[in-house]
């Protein structure tokens, strides 16, 4: 991220990182489902356009078995 100096195009590098290893991770272990959660304000600063939510992937429509190997819930 050196370099970048928005934030949602932070957001988006790190996204992309974040997911693409633990794609690969999912994929070692053979996992077929990703459960996480999120906070509260997470929600609320994404459903009022202040940033994405970087782990809510089917809210940017993002397939996430198709982009990283896995399903989310």
């Amino acid at each position: 991220m050196k370099g970048l100096r928005d934030a949602e195009e932070k957001r988006k590098v790190f996204r992309d990182t974040f997911y693409s290893i633990l794609g690969e991770a999912a994929k070692k272990e053979k996992c077929e489902i990703l459960i996480q959660g999120t906070i509260l304000p997470d929600i609320i600063e994404t459903t009022k356009g202040i940033k994405t939510q970087h782990n809510i992937l089917e809210q940017m429509k993002i397939d996430p078995v198709r982009v990283y190997g896995f399903q989310g819930c």
